[in-house]
């Protein structure tokens, strides 16, 4: 679909009622994905460009939800979602999720 291969996990957060603390509950996601990073002009002390957001593309799938908050994996990589859009029209649907 849009060159997807990357296995990510999705950690969905909850909050414990009883303890007021938030718990994260694995999810591991089915399809293959794409995860990508978008640049932007932000140097470090270094002069080191940095990653300013991460992008991950899911194929859509019946089920799935991912919201604000919640942690995506992809091997050593992880990011905290900052933004979802979900795109369900026509053929290749799927989520676009942001984080850093």
């Amino acid at each position: 679909m849009f060159g997807c291969n990357q296995d990510i996990t999705l950690w969905r957060r909850k909050k414990d009622l009883s303890t007021k603390k938030e718990i994260f509950a694995k999810v591991d996601i089915p399809v293959k994905c794409m995860w990508k990073s978008r640049h932007e002009s932000h140097i470090n002390g270094t002069g080191e460009s940095l990653p300013d957001r991460i992008v991950v593309i899911i194929p859509y799938y019946e089920g799935l939800s991912v919201n604000l908050g919640d942690i995506l994996e992809c091997g050593i990589d992880k990011i905290t979602v900052s933004a979802v859009e979900y795109n369900l029209s026509g053929y290749g649907r799927h989520l676009r999720v942001e984080g850093r």
